[in-house]
């Protein structure tokens, strides 16, 4: 298993290798199990997709225009519930196929990434 020495220092979190994980504060994080990915998103406005075992990130997503204050990841089965929030907004849907990542931003925003 992998063990990460996280720690919060100066508004950030760092792993063990000395990654700077955002500028700013890390303010919310979602697992992804059994594939291993840490979706991890701050005060910079970013949310950085990362590969547990590697500590490394391999996608990073903008598009809020404030720091992200919540992350949550849902299977494929309640993905539909993210499709009608997207409908009832007048956005495109995405396909039926993955999980579905929510976020939510100071900006008051709510993003499905899917």
């Amino acid at each position: 298993a992998h063990k990460s020495k996280e720690r919060r220092k100066g508004g950030t979190l760092e792993a063990e290798f000395g990654v700077m994980a955002h500028q700013g504060e890390v303010r919310a994080l979602a697992f992804l199990s059994p594939e291993g990915y840490l979706v991890s998103g701050g005060a910079d406005h970013s949310i950085k997709v990362w590969i547990v075992a590697t500590s490394s990130v391999v996608r990073v997503l903008s598009g809020h225009t404030g720091g992200i204050n919540a992350l949550r990841i849902l299977p494929p089965s309640e993905g539909r519930y993210a499709r009608r929030a997207q409908a009832a907004r007048g956005e495109a849907a995405a396909a039926d196929s993955g999980p579905h990542l929510l976020s939510c931003s100071d900006d008051g925003s709510v993003k499905d990434w899917h």
